[in-house]
């Protein structure tokens, strides 16, 4: 078993030298801890996402089609500004390793292409008896409006974890 999380921890090293010179693995989590991140869609990170998705909806793609919706121009994939949550969790907090379980979004208001948002994650509760968290997700715009909020609950990192019940006991 050492020997795996050694290797598991090998693995992630060379990883995050190969695709980010930023992100390191996290050392501890208690509950109430909060990372951010803060993000511009460009239409042509639309386009890549409708591409890779299949959603091309006009809404979010054509500009003349949008002046006559609701929104009044093209607004971002709901779950393109979503999939900041799982950046986050991925990278940052709990960090490398972090495995979704499951996600709870409501969506609130939209997001415009070429507008500023920060999506927010922040510990809610620690398993005691499994390596399970649960966390608040919320997305504001730049002006403070709540895109999307909602729940996430993950399986922890093993190490994160036992350093965690460890400091508890």
């Amino acid at each position: 078993l050492t020997f795996l999380m050694a290797l598991r921890k090998l693995v992630a090293q060379s990883f995050v030298r190969r695709y980010s010179h930023n992100i390191s693995p996290r050392k501890a989590i208690s509950v109430g801890d909060v990372e951010e991140e803060t993000r511009t869609f460009s239409a042509e990170d639309v386009e890549k996402f409708a591409k890779l998705s299949g959603d091309f909806n006009p809404v979010h793609l054509d500009q003349e089609y949008a002046k006559t919706t609701r929104f009044g121009r093209c607004i971002v994939h709901g779950v393109l500004v979503n999939s900041i949550i799982s950046g986050l969790m991925g990278t940052k907090l709990p960090g490398i390793g972090t495995i979704f379980v499951s996600q709870n979004q409501k969506f609130k208001a939209p997001l415009h292409v070429g507008d500023k948002m920060t999506a927010r994650v922040e510990v809610l509760a620690i398993d005691a008896q499994k390596p399970f968290a649960t966390f608040s997700t919320i997305c504001r715009d730049s002006a403070g409006t709540v895109l999307m909020e909602g729940t996430a609950t993950v399986m922890l990192p093993r190490e994160l974890y036992a350093a965690w019940k460890a400091a508890k006991h």
